[in-house]
């Protein structure tokens, strides 16, 4: 299962040139940059074991589509840390571990549900040892203007987790980077091909064409983004002065349950949020809604995200 990374030692190609460009860039300068040295220029790709070149390729290339869509420079950030995370963890021989961590203490129970808790706790104590190491990395290896440009638009915790945010804490973010990592997805295991029938990456890609529509209603309400990077992949946030809104996606062939508006209602945890939203299709069933309302969830249809201010609001 794991036999390409026997001679990841030897397969991962070293350059020893460190970035020293530190250039100030404009957003749309960052994204034109980022298309020329990692679309265009197949630098990055070339580190990896040949056996991940095709899903970093593509990995890169969903991350930028989505960036160049919606003209927003964090996800890119986003990628930036993942990739070079994953690089990490190749380079150091942890990947396979990791991944057979996953195999051994992630399980189906009874209902059908897979669950990651002990798993997820492995790897938060593995990140409690290893986070300055892996911030450390980061900052040496990821080009310093990128650097530079999320530490002028205060969005450094998307691309080094050196610092908590009032949404989450260095190691619950370094967490969730490892364990939606491309290193640790390549496993045989149906962690991978869970979350509703897709990947970690292949969420992240889908997230970023969903939430297009639903940031653009409420920054016309004077909301900002901000995009959370928890251990559930499709959950975003907006602020207005002391008020937060917490948003959950679902994909759209999947209707809500009662489970996921639990999971909406765990953000508490590490977000104070004054309303939570869970957007679905329209096949949820009486009950779930029902639930919802005792919880104080507001439950959207995906196809009525631009009714989303009055219902929440009036």
């Amino acid at each position: 299962m794991f036999n390409f990374f026997k001679k990841m030692n030897s397969e991962v190609k070293s350059d020893k040139s460190k970035p020293t460009d530190n250039q100030i860039l404009s957003s749309a300068d960052f994204i034109n940059s980022f298309n020329r040295e990692y679309i265009d220029d197949k630098t990055i790709i070339q580190k990896f074991p040949a056996e991940l070149d095709e899903k970093i390729e593509s990995y890169l290339a969903e991350f930028f589509q989505g960036a160049s869509e919606r003209r927003d420079c964090t996800l890119l950030l986003t990628c930036l840390k993942e990739i070079y995370i994953s690089l990490w963890l190749i380079k150091n021989g942890y990947a396979e571990v990791i991944a057979s961590k996953a195999d051994e203490l992630c399980y189906r129970d009874e209902y059908g549900d897979l669950r990651i808790e002990k798993y997820q706790k492995e790897v938060a104590s593995f990140v409690s040892r290893k986070s300055n190491e892996i911030i450390n990395f980061l900052k040496a290896e990821i080009p310093k203007k990128y650097q530079t440009y999320a530490q002028r638009k205060n969005l450094y915790h998307f691309i080094i987790s050196d610092c908590s945010t009032d949404f989450i804490t260095p190691e619950e973010d370094l967490t969730s980077a490892i364990i939606g990592s491309l290193a640790v997805s390549f496993f045989d295991s149906e962690l991978d091909s869970d979350q509703q029938g897709q990947s970690p990456q292949d969420l992240k890609a889908l997230e970023s064409k969903l939430i297009g529509p639903v940031v653009d209603v409420f920054g016309v309400l004077g909301w900002e983004y901000v995009p959370c990077e928890s251990l559930d992949l499709n959950i975003i946030a907006f602020t207005k002065m002391e008020e937060v809104v917490v948003v959950k996606f679902l994909l759209p062939t999947f209707a809500a349950k009662k489970e996921n508006i639990d999971e909406l209602i765990d953000t508490e945890k590490y977000l104070l949020s004054s309303y939570k939203v869970l957007l679905t299709n329209e096949d949820f069933d009486e009950d779930v809604s029902d639930y919802a309302n005792e919880k104080s969830v507001a439950i959207i249809s995906l196809s009525n995200i631009e009714l989303i201010d009055k219902i929440l609001f009036e």
